[in-house]
């Protein structure tokens, strides 16, 4: 009864059987209703990912922002520092200045080595002041700008320019574009 079980099957060739891919046959073993709860997923991780990347991306930039600006201050802060110094040795300096205005005037040998120490001690100073970006304002026989210059007094002199500055009573010192002093001059006419 076997073989006759067998004859009675129908035989179909193996040309005629349906083409079926894997992911379509999954597809198909799966219910409507599992296909549309998958699909689903799969676009809420897409989307749970797009809202991840952007904040990835968000942070990433919050980030940067902060570097800059954290160097940023860092620089004005060394800046403001290196100002603040000079400030407090600029009476120094003029110290010194006057201490070789006047050794000067003397005319003895002591009085030239003294002098001549005073200088290079001068020089030492204007080194670390160029070193430091630091430079005098030059302002004799310039006209007055109010930035730059503090006028104390005025005097009538029909050899310059009006608002010309004609003499420098105290050196002024700026560093870049920042003035650390302003230069006290008097101005003429």
């Amino acid at each position: 009864m076997k073989q006759s079980e067998q004859q009675n099957e129908p035989v179909v060739p193996e040309t005629e059987q349906p083409d079926i891919q894997p992911e379509a046959a999954e597809e198909a073993a799966l219910q409507p209703d599992e296909t549309q709860v998958l699909k689903e997923a799969v676009k809420a991780k897409e989307e749970e990912n797009r809202l991840l990347t952007d904040k990835y991306l968000r942070l990433m930039a919050e980030y940067d922002n902060f570097r800059k600006r954290s160097q940023k201050e860092k620089d004005a802060l060394y800046a403001d520092s290196i100002v603040q110094v000079i400030r407090e040795w600029l009476p120094v300096i003029d110290n010194l200045d006057r201490a070789e205005w006047v050794t000067d005037q003397y005319e003895s040998a002591e009085a030239r080595q003294i002098g001549e120490g005073i200088a290079l001690i001068r020089k030492q100073v204007h080194e670390v002041l160029d070193k430091l970006d630091v430079a005098p304002i030059d302002c004799c026989g310039q006209p007055f700008d109010p930035n730059l210059h503090d006028a104390v007094m005025h005097v009538e002199d029909e050899s310059v320019g009006a608002s010309t500055v004609v003499e420098e009573l105290r050196k002024g010192y700026k560093r870049a574009d920042r003035v650390i002093r302003h230069s006290v001059v008097k101005v003429a006419n």
